[in-house]
This record gives C-alpha cells, sequence and structure tokens, in this order.
C-alpha cells in the first residue's frame, strides 16, 4: 500500500494531537493509518472521527495506544486485491459504526449497523497519473451502501457538496 493519511504524534515536546475529523475523502491503493505508529509514548486517538470516506484496494488501521472517545463511521473499506482491510489492535476508547467491508472485519474494528459486500463503486476511467476523477468512487444503483448510514452532525454533505439525509450512504458519495 502507498501513501494515504497518517495521524501519529513525533514530538513529545509539543502539544499531543486531539479533535481530529477525518472526513469525505478517497483513497486508491492507499488508506487510513491512525495512530498505527507514533514515536510519543501514551498518544493516541483523542476525540477523532474518522467518517464517511472511501478506501479502494487500500487499508484502514489504528494503533493500541490509549485512545480516547473516537469514533469510525459511515466508510467504506473495500479490497478485491487480496490485500489486508487494516489492523485495529485494540477497540478500547475507538466506536466502530455504519462501516461497509468488502469481507468481514476483525473483531475490534466490527461494529452495529456494519455491511459485508461490495459497495457496487462505478471504477470508470483511467487510473493513471494526474487520471483519475472523483467520480470513479461514486455509488452505481442498488449499492448496498445506500441509506446504511446513520447522521452526524460532523458530516452534513458528501465529497461532491450533496446534503447528507437523515439515513445517509456510506463513504464519501451520497447517491
Amino acid at each position: 500500500q502507498a501513501g494515504g493519511l497518517t495521524l501519529a504524534d513525533e514530538r513529545a515536546d509539543k502539544p499531543r494531537s486531539a479533535h481530529n475529523t477525518v472526513i469525505n475523502n478517497l483513497f486508491l491503493a492507499a488508506g487510513i493509518s491512525a495512530f498505527s505508529w507514533t514515536l510519543v509514548s501514551g498518544s493516541g486517538l483523542d476525540d477523532v472521527l474518522i467518517a464517511h470516506n472511501t478506501i479502494l484496494n487500500g487499508s484502514l488501521s489504528t494503533g493500541s495506544t490509549p485512545n480516547k472517545s473516537s469514533r469510525v463511521v459511515g466508510n467504506i473499506v473495500f479490497r478485491d486485491d487480496g490485500g489486508s482491510l487494516g489492523g485495529v489492535p485494540s477497540k478500547t476508547g475507538l466506536t466502530f459504526s455504519n462501516n461497509l467491508w468488502s469481507k468481514a472485519p476483525a473483531a475490534n474494528a466490527s461494529g452495529a449497523g456494519d455491511v459485508i459486500g461490495d459497495p457496487l463503486l462505478a471504477r470508470s476511467g483511467p487510473t493513471g497519473a494526474g487520471q483519475l476523477t472523483a467520480g470513479y468512487f461514486k455509488l452505481q444503483p442498488g449499492s448496498p451502501a445506500e441509506g446504511k448510514g446513520k447522521a452526524l452532525t460532523e458530516v452534513t454533505e458528501d465529497f461532491f457538496r450533496a446534503a447528507r439525509p437523515a439515513a445517509p450512504d456510506l463513504g464519501a458519495h451520497e447517491r
């Protein structure tokens, strides 16, 4: 897996990272690593929201550091390349819910309202450097991600600036 987004503390002499929001992102062959490594002992996810991201052939990983009041909600983590969905060594301080996984995730990453299956992403157009468009990640009609989310006051729009309804779709695109 290449690149992606990483949250971690690297310096103990600076204030610890907290109150981060990671929403409506699109990842292809990359993913989210949230304190799955850190250079500062005792740091971890502190009041973090990771929601409505679409990860295709990438992973979502968290660390076993002391997480507090953090949520992973409404994401799509879909792999059809045989790779790992990610790792969650400890669920302490983390709430997972209403995520769509290509296969059953590890017990620590499963949550209420989860969906297992193919999200039916458009996946049309070139994927070369500078050629990939956001439309590649749009949900197609009949997607099992439709209406399976839960409303979050922090996420009122999707990646394309469409309003999120009371029962939003999972991932970064609202059909």
